[in-house]
């Protein structure tokens, strides 16, 4: 409670005359955004406003005005920037200002967690609450599984996360965490055969894509096992997939 007090208590976000204070963000594990602006645009103040107040549990927000002491950030002003511990992974490149609370708030749900995920029971509903579609690679512990992993981290690196429209994630199906949120969120993409079988059964590494649902705030979730592979799926094969009410299931 004393945390959640102090979070509203205090404002919005600060306004940085210095760079110093942005420096140390990357001492910190909770991710840190910057506003760079040209001249003072009091519209765009008033929108970063909105957007650190709807966020203030999970982020910390500042502004600063441009100027010689910041041109070591990369990008031309208006932008905004991330910065956290190196811990937490984060790897968002710098973007430009864009005055639409609905763009700013897709392109920072996805800044502030790794290109990446490892969706477990501790994060699954964080990955909900941000009403993003979630690409996920449901895999095992298997040499196929390994590869297909090392296959999607590079893809996603170096092609699929820049395009701004979905969260990334793995599934290790193998663990005993992630094998009880697949059964309980994503039934046909858990392990359940070997509720019924004597022997282990070793699923070839698959993609399905999740989100929360509008009407009931649950998980609902598209797969089809005709889905190309980590190596070949394109971004165009997951938006036809979640067309397709023939692979819509919900949990």
């Amino acid at each position: 409670i004393a945390w959640w007090m102090a979070r509203i208590a205090r404002p919005s976000f600060f306004l940085l005359d210095t760079p110093e204070h942005w420096k140390n963000t990357k001492l910190q594990r909770v991710p840190s955004f910057l506003l760079l602006l040209s001249d003072s645009d009091q519209d765009s103040v008033t929108l970063w406003e909105e957007i650190a107040i709807d966020n203030l549990e999970q982020c910390n927000f500042y502004l600063a005005l441009h100027s010689g002491v910041w041109k070591f950030l990369p990008g031309r002003p208006p932008s905004v920037h991330v910065s956290a511990h190196e811990d937490m992974g984060l790897d968002a490149a710098p973007f430009q200002w864009v005055p639409d609370k609905e763009v700013m708030q897709t392109w920072l749900e996805i800044s502030l967690r790794p290109p990446v995920s490892s969706l477990g029971s501790w994060n699954g509903r964080e990955l909900l609450r941000s009403g993003l579609p979630v690409v996920v690679l449901r895999h095992g512990q298997d040499e196929a599984s390994v590869t297909a992993v090392a296959t999607f981290l590079e893809r996603v690196n170096q092609e699929l996360r820049a395009t701004g429209q979905y969260i990334f994630a793995t599934l290790d199906i193998d663990t005993a965490d992630a094998r009880e949120l697949a059964r309980s969120w994503f039934p046909l993409v858990g392990k359940n055969f070997e509720d019924f079988l004597p022997f282990p059964v070793t699923l070839p590494p698959e993609i399905f894509v999740f989100t929360k649902s509008r009407t009931t705030g649950e998980a609902i979730f598209w797969y089809s096992p005709e889905f190309p592979a980590a190596a070949n799926f394109t971004l165009g094969d997951v938006e036809e997939l979640v067309s397709q009410s023939i692979w819509f299931h919900d949990s």
